[in-house]
C-alpha cells in the first residue's frame, strides 16, 4: 500500500485500525501538507507539517486541533476534528485527521468570471458574514480563553512586519518607512477575539449555494485583533489574480465601501460583538437538538448498548421535557432558583456529549483488554485525556482560577454525563475522585509551595493522589475516631499509623498523600485531627495490599490499599492549614466531593434505566416482551420518577452551594447522599433483573454500576450518620418552641 510524499499508509492503516487506504495530496498548499485520505467507505482529511527539518514553535497540529475542536463545536463552520496524534512512528510527524467536507476552492479568475456580479457579490457577503460569526465568538466560552496573548498584539504584528521587511528587503520601495512610522504611532488597541490569520478567498470551502461550508488553513490563528483578519481580507480585494495561462487578471470583489452585512449593520458594527447572530444561533440550537450545525442529522456511533432514538433525558444530561426545570422559590429565602442550563452549561455539554460519543463509549468495548493488572490505568486513559485538553474538557470540576470557572450548578449536568461511563470518563477529563477532592483541599488550603509542588502535576494529569483516612481498628464513620499519630518532632512530623480502603493508592503513579490524623489527643474534640502531605517514596510508608469491593480489585483506577505508617518523617511544612484544622477541612472536602458523587451517580441511573429498557423490547419470555409485562413497566415508571427527582434535589443543593455556601447547603447536602446512592442502587438492580444472567456478567456494565453505587452508600459517610445528622437537625427547628 503506497501512498504520496510523507505518508505511509501501511503504518496508518494499522494507527486506524481501518481498512486499505487510499489517499492524495491536495495541490496549492504552501505549508503544512494536506491529503485526502479513504479506506472505502468514509473520506477524511489528513494535516501534517512540511518534510524536512520543522521549528519546534512551528506547524504545531495540537493548536490547529485544538482551535477546530472549539470552533466546530461552537457551530462555526469549521471543520471537525477527528483525532489527533503525537506519535512519530506512525508517519514520522505528528498529524490530525478531521471530517471532509465537500465544496469548491476558487483560486483562479476563469471561475470566479464566470458567476457574475450578483453571485460574485453574494459570495462576497458570505466570505464577510462567515469572518464577522468568527470574530463575534467569546474565547473564553468556547475554551480557547488561552489561546494566544491579545494585549499587545497589534504592536507585535507591525514590530515584526518591519523585521520581515529589513530582513528581505531588495530594493527601496516608496513611502514605506512612512508606512511603519505612522503604524507604529497609532497602534490601536485591539480586542481579544479568535483571529485566523490568513482569511481570503481560497482559504474557504464554498457550498452551491455560495454559502461557506467550511473556513480552512488555521495554523496561523490565535487570538487578537479582528481588525488583521479584516485587513488582510482587503488586501486581496481588487489585486490581481492569476489566470490558467499564469496572466494578471483584475477581479473587483469589494461591492461597494459602505456595504452592510445581510442582517443590516455595518462591517465595522459587526468587529467586536459578544452576542451571536441569529443565522448562528439556529445553527447551535440545532446541535442542541441532536444535529449539525449546517442542517445535517449527527451520526450515532455504534457502541455496547448505544443507539440512535435515546430521549435527551436520559443520555445528555438534561432533564426531561426542556433545558432545565424553574423551581418558583425556596420557602424560607425567597430567592428563583432557575435551573435552565445557561449558554456556558450549554456549550460545555454539547462539546462533553460528542467527546463521549466519539472516544469514551467506542472505549468500553476494549477497556478491560487495556489492563495490564499493574494497578495502573489502561493506556486508553492516557490517550483520552489527551483528547479531553485539545476539546477544552479538562479540570471541569475545579471552580476559580485553577479549574475550567464553573459553578456547582453548572458542572452539574457534565458530571452526571460522565457517570454514563464511571470508569472511563471521569479520569479522561481529569474529574475522577479522590484527586478531585484533594486537588479542591490543595487550591483552598495549600500554601504556595504545596501547591507548586503537587497541585500543578495534579492539575496537568501527570499523577496521580489518594486521602488516607479510614482506618480498620475505629469506627471511622466518625472521623473524630481516627487514631493515626502525627507528632512534631522538631522541624518534622513523625507520622504512626494504619489506614485502609485507601482508593488510588496501589497506583504506582500515586505520588502524594494527604494523610488524616492527630496531631492533639488531648485538644477538644474536632481540633485533635489534622492534614498532612506524604510523598509515596518517604521511608516507613508501607503499601500492604489491596483491598477488594464486592469482589472487584478496581486496579484500572489504583484500586483500594491497605496502607502502614511506622516512623514515617516529613517536613513540618508538609501540615495542610494549621495544626487541629483537619476535621474543617475535610468537611470542607466532603461537600463538594459528596455532590459530585451524586451527580455521577444520576448518570449511572440513567445509564442502567436506558440499558433495561432497550433489555425490556427485545426480550421475549411467555409469549411477550419484557417491555409488555406489567412489573417490568412499573420499574421502568418508577425508576424515571426517582431519577427525575434526585435530579432535581441535587440541582437545589448545587444552587445552594452557589449562592448560600456549603453550610447553607448542608441539609441538601446531606439529603442527596442518602437519597441518591439508594435511588442508582434500586434501579440498576431493576436492571439487573430485567438482564437477567447477563445482568451479573461482564458483557454489560451493570454489575460494576450496582458495586459501585451500593460502596457509595459507605463512602464519605454512611447512610445512617447522613441520616442522623439531618434529624438532629429537623428536630432543632422544634426544640426552641
Amino acid at each position: 500500500m503506497s501512498g504520496p510524499p510523507g505518508l505511509d499508509l501501511e503504518r496508518l492503516r494499522a494507527h486506524l485500525g481501518s481498512g486499505e487506504l487510499a489517499a492524495t495530496m491536495f495541490a496549492g498548499g504552501r505549508s503544512n501538507l494536506t491529503y485526502a485520505v479513504s479506506d472505502g467507505t468514509d473520506r477524511w482529511v489528513l494535516r501534517r507539517p512540511p518534510l524536512g527539518h520543522v521549528l519546534p514553535t512551528a506547524h504545531d497540529m495540537s493548536r490547529e486541533h485544538r482551535v477546530l475542536a472549539a470552533l466546530s463545536a461552537a457551530g462555526f463552520p469549521a471543520p471537525r476534528p477527528v483525532l489527533i496524534c503525537t506519535d512519530l512512528d506512525v508517519i514520522g510527524a505528528p498529524f490530525y485527521l478531521m471530517e471532509y467536507v465537500d465544496g469548491t476552492i476558487y483560486r483562479d479568475v476563469e471561475a470566479l468570471e464566470t458567476m457574475g456580479t450578483a453571485a460574485m457579490r453574494a459570495l462576497t457577503l458570505s466570505l464577510v458574514d462567515t469572518l464577522a460569526d468568527l470574530h463575534a465568538l467569546d474565547p473564553a466560552e468556547i475554551g480557547l480563553a488561552d489561546f494566544g496573548r491579545p494585549e499587545g498584539f497589534n504592536e507585535r504584528q507591525v514590530r515584526r512586519w518591519k523585521k520581515q521587511l529589513d530582513a528581505s528587503r531588495s530594493r527601496e520601495v516608496p513611502g514605506i518607512e512612512e508606512l511603519h512610522a505612522r503604524l507604529a504611532e497609532k497602534i490601536p488597541d485591539g480586542a481579544g477575539a479568535v483571529v485566523h490569520g490568513d482569511y481570503r478567498l481560497d482559504n474557504v470551502l464554498i457550498g452551491p449555494g455560495l454559502e461557506i461550508n467550511a473556513v480552512l488553513d488555521w495554523e496561523m490563528s490565535t487570538l487578537g485583533d479582528p481588525l488583521s483578519d479584516i485587513a488582510l481580507m482587503l488586501v486581496y480585494a481588487g489585486r490581481p489574480m492569476l489566470s490558467k495561462d499564469g496572466e494578471p487578471r483584475h477581479v473587483p470583489l469589494r461591492t461597494g465601501a459602505s456595504e452592510p452585512r445581510r442582517d443590516g449593520r455595518p462591517l465595522r458594527q459587526t468587529l467586536r460583538p459578544r452576542r451571536l447572530r441569529p443565522a448562528l444561533v439556529r445553527g447551535l440550537r440545532r446541535v442542541q437538538a441532536g444535529g449539525h450545525p449546517r442542517g445535517r442529522a449527527l451520526p450515532v456511533r455504534s457502541g455496547p448498548d448505544r443507539g440512535s432514538g435515546v430521549r435527551h433525558g436520559r443520555r445528555d444530561g438534561r432533564a426531561a421535557g426542556g433545558t432545565g426545570t424553574r423551581v418558583a422559590r425556596r420557602s424560607a429565602g425567597g430567592k428563583l432558583m432557575d435551573f435552565a442550563f445557561d449558554e456556558k452549561t450549554e456549550d460545555y455539554r454539547k462539546r462533553l456529549l460528542a467527546f463521549m460519543d466519539e472516544y469514551v463509549y467506542p472505549a468500553e468495548a476494549t477497556f478491560d483488554e487495556g489492563y495490564a493488572n499493574d494497578w495502573s490505568p489502561p493506556s486508553i486513559i492516557t490517550r483520552l485525556q489527551s483528547q479531553a485538553k485539545l476539546a477544552g474538557l479538562w479540570n471541569l470540576f475545579l471552580p476559580g482560577e485553577h479549574g475550567a470557572g464553573l459553578t456547582n450548578l453548572q458542572y452539574a449536568p457534565l458530571a452526571e454525563l460522565t457517570g454514563r461511563s464511571p470508569a472511563i470518563a471521569p479520569p479522561a477529563l481529569n474529574c475522577a475522585a479522590p484527586d478531585t477532592g484533594n486537588m479542591e483541599v490543595l487550591a483552598q488550603f495549600g500554601s504556595p509551595e504545596q501547591r507548586e509542588r503537587w497541585l500543578r502535576p495534579l492539575l496537568d494529569g501527570t499523577i496521580r493522589s489518594a486521602f488516607a483516612m479510614t482506618e480498620p481498628q475505629v469506627a471511622s464513620s466518625d472521623a473524630t475516631n481516627i487514631g493515626t499519630r502525627i507528632a512534631r518532632d522538631g522541624d518534622d512530623y513523625v507520622i504512626n499509623g494504619r489506614k485502609f480502603y485507601i482508593s488510588g493508592a496501589m497506583n504506582p503513579n500515586c505520588q502524594i498523600f494527604i494523610v488524616m490524623g492527630k496531631t492533639d489527643p488531648d485538644a477538644a474534640r474536632h481540633v485533635q485531627q489534622s492534614m498532612i502531605l506524604v510523598p509515596r517514596d518517604t521511608p516507613g510508608l508501607t503499601i500492604r495490599r489491596g483491598m477488594t469491593v464486592f469482589g472487584y480489585d478496581d486496579g484500572d483506577h489504583g484500586g483500594h490499599a491497605e496502607m502502614i505508617f511506622e516512623d514515617v518523617r516529613v517536613p513540618a511544612g508538609n501540615l495542610i492549614g494549621e495544626e487541629g484544622s483537619g476535621f474543617a477541612i475535610s468537611q470542607a472536602r466532603l461537600g463538594p466531593g459528596r455532590i459530585h458523587h451524586c451527580m455521577r451517580l444520576i448518570g449511572m441511573a440513567e445509564r442502567a434505566l436506558e440499558l433495561m429498557c432497550r433489555r425490556s423490547l427485545t426480550r421475549t419470555p411467555f409469549g411477550k416482551t419484557l417491555a409488555e409485562q406489567g412489573v417490568v413497566q412499573e420499574w421502568i415508571a418508577d425508576s424515571r420518577v426517582r431519577i427525575e427527582q434526585s435530579r432535581l434535589l441535587v440541582l437545589k443543593a448545587a444552587w445552594l452551594m452557589d449562592t448560600v455556601g456549603n453550610k447553607g447547603a448542608h441539609t441538601e447536602i446531606q439529603a442527596i447522599k442518602i437519597i441518591v446512592p439508594t435511588t442508582a442502587e434500586w434501579i440498576i438492580d431493576k436492571a439487573i433483573q430485567a438482564h437477567g444472567a447477563a445482568g451479573v456478567g461482564q458483557d454489560t456494565p451493570l454489575a460494576r454500576l450496582w458495586s459501585q453505587a451500593r460502596t457509595l452508600r459507605l463512602a464519605d459517610g454512611p447512610d445512617e450518620v447522613h441520616k442522623r445528622s439531618l434529624a438532629h437537625r429537623e428536630l432543632n427547628r422544634y426544640r426552641s418552641t
